[in-house]
């Protein structure tokens, strides 16, 4: 973890603090290489596909398309801000080839040290976000058994998904919920019901 003795050079620390940091390089290493920068499995059956806000399997798997998708594009836009970064990096090295100024070169290696320790960020936000695609590609097969209503058109299980989650909101109402928020909810579930009833009249 070079990163450790780049901070020694630059002096902001006391002597104490720089020997406790290098002397501990291979536990900081350790934390860098596998710390969690996204959420766990459980995390996201905990907190993101919850019962109350998506009590279906057909809600469930159309947010796992949602979060996927947003995971799959950012690691796109990381990838090209990584290819910048690389050619930056090479730039940079030309110039230190070619610069006579010695503070000029100095400066130049401190941009090398940071842009390589923004490569190594971006390798390691890239190897989570290939773990969380990962975990939201298994859940969508999984999901897809269950799953009662078409997997290529998301509106057709809104409205029996939607009924389900007010049903469960109003279950929670209680004389400490904020009437403006009670009254959302009630109102949201009175214009399900009519939409329900009308599409319901449509089939017969």
């Amino acid at each position: 973890m070079n990163e450790i003795s780049n901070i020694s050079v630059s002096w902001m620390l006391s002597v104490e603090d720089i020997d406790f940091l290098v002397k501990n390089i291979s536990s900081f290493t350790d934390t860098m290489e596998k710390k969690q920068i996204w959420r766990t499995n459980t995390e996201i059956n905990f907190s993101v596909l919850n019962d109350l806000s998506f009590p279906t399997p057909d809600s469930k798997y159309w947010q796992c398309i949602r979060e996927q998708d947003v995971f799959l594009n950012n690691l796109i836009v990381l990838s090209f801000e990584y290819e910048k970064n690389i050619i930056e990096i090479k730039k940079i090295q030309r110039n230190i080839e070619n610069e006579k100024d010695e503070l000029e070169i100095a400066l130049y290696k401190i941009e090398l040290k940071e842009k390589l320790y923004k490569q190594k960020n971006m390798e390691l936000a890239s190897k989570d976000r290939m773990r969380e695609i990962k975990i939201w590609e298994h859940k969508k097969l999984e999901l897809a058994k269950e799953c009662k209503f078409s997997l290529q058109n998301n509106d057709e299980h809104q409205l029996h998904s939607y009924s389900m989650i007010l049903n469960n909101k109003i279950k929670t109402i209680n004389q400490f919920t904020p009437p403006a928020d009670a009254n959302n909810i009630i109102w949201q579930k009175i214009t399900l019901d009519r939409i329900i009833k009308n599409e319901n009249n449509l089939l017969h």
